[in-house]
C-alpha cells in the first residue's frame, strides 16, 4: 500500500466479499491514507436472484456507510452455446435486444441490475456495469451493455479500455456510444501477441481489431490509452481511473509505470489518499 501511495495512486478497487472476509484491511488503508474508489461484486442472479439481491443490496448499504460512490455489478454468465448465438449477431443491436430478451437469465439478470441501481440511487450511490472480458458474459460487447443500459435509466458504464477488444470490438466506438453515461474508468492496455489465436467458432472472419491480450503497463500498449483517456475528461468526467495489469507477472513495476503515465500525461502530481489490492486507481482530482 505504501508503495501505490507513492506512485500517485489515490484508490483501491475492491471486491466486496475481499471486504467482507477482512473488514480490518480498511485500517491498513487507513494507515497508507487510501480509500476504496468502488465495490464490485460477482453474482448469479439467473441462478440465485434473491440471494444476489440480498448481497447487493448490503453492499450498497456499506458503500454508503464508508463513502464509496460507486458499486460495479457483475450480474452473472450464460452457457457457452446460448452466448455463441449472441456473438454471431453482435453487429446487428436488434437481433441481439431479441436473442437476449429470449433467455430467462438475462431477464433475471435485468431486473436485478435494475433493482440494485434503483437502490444505489435512493442511496446516493452509482451502480455500474462493465465490458468484461469473458465469452460467456452477457456484457462483453458493445449491443449488450448497450441493451442493459437502454433498459435501465438509473445505471451507469464502467468503461474498461481494455476489454472490449476482447471481443474484437473498437473501444473508440465503445466510447462514443456511451459517453453520456460512463461513470467509472478501467484503464487497461493490451500488448500483442502473435500466439493470440483466433477461434473461428465465436470469430469467423478472424479477428479486425485484436492483435493480441497480453498484459502490459497503461500506456505500452497498442489501445490508444492517451486519446481514450483525453476523450473522457474531455466530457467533464471526474471520477478515478483504475489501472489494470491481471495476470501480469510485474505488478508493482506496471503499477508504478502505469500511475506515472497517468500522473505526468493527465493530472498535476497531488497528495496521494487511497488504495486496491488488484485494481489500483489514480482519481482525477486536481487536473
Amino acid at each position: 500500500m505504501a508503495d501505490a501511495r507513492r506512485a500517485g495512486i489515490s484508490g483501491v478497487e475492491m471486491e466486496y466479499s475481499t471486504y467482507i472476509k477482512d473488514p480490518d484491511i480498511l485500517l491498513d488503508m487507513k494507515e497508507a491514507d487510501l480509500r476504496i474508489s468502488c465495490f464490485y461484486q460477482f453474482f448469479e442472479f439467473g441462478k440465485n436472484y434473491d440471494a444476489g439481491i440480498k448481497i447487493g443490496k448490503k453492499m450498497i448499504r456499506t458503500a454508503k456507510k464508508l463513502g464509496v460512490s460507486r458499486v460495479m455489478i457483475i450480474p452473472g454468465f450464460i452457457l457457452d452455446r446460448k452466448a455463441l448465438k449472441i456473438s454471431a449477431s453482435a453487429d446487428d443491436y436488434e437481433k441481439t435486444r431479441e436473442l437476449m430478451e429470449k433467455l430467462p437469465e438475462i431477464i433475471a439478470m435485468r431486473q436485478g441490475l435494475r433493482t440494485l441501481a434503483r437502490y444505489a440511487m435512493k442511496n446516493g450511490i452509482q451502480a455500474c456495469i462493465e465490458d468484461f472480458d469473458a465469452l460467456n458474459s452477457p456484457i462483453s460487447r458493445i449491443n449488450e451493455i448497450r441493451y442493459f443500459l437502454e433498459e435501465i435509466p438509473e445505471l451507469g458504464h464502467a468503461l474498461d479500455t481494455g476489454n472490449y477488444i476482447f471481443s474484437d470490438e473498437d473501444i473508440l466506438e465503445a466510447f462514443e456510444q456511451f459517453k453520456d453515461r460512463i461513470v467509472h474508468v478501467h484503464c487497461k492496455d493490451r500488448g500483442m501477441d502473435k500466439n493470440d489465436e483466433c477461434d473461428k467458432n465465436w470469430f469467423p472472419e478472424g479477428f479486425k481489431n485484436r492483435k493480441g491480450l497480453y498484459p502490459v503497463a497503461v500506456g505500452d500498449g497498442y489501445i490508444p490509452m492517451k486519446e481514450v483517456v483525453s476523450k473522457v475528461l474531455a466530457t467533464g468526467y471526474d471520477g478515478y481511473f483504475a489501472i489494470e495489469h491481471f495476470g501480469a507477472r510485474k505488478q508493482l513495476e506496471y503499477m508504478k509505470k502505469s500511475a506515472d503515465f497517468l500522473r505526468t500525461g493527465f493530472f498535476v502530481p497531488r497528495k496521494v489518499k487511497a488504495f486496491k489490492a488488484d485494481r489500483v486507481t489514480k482519481k482525477n482530482e486536481d487536473q
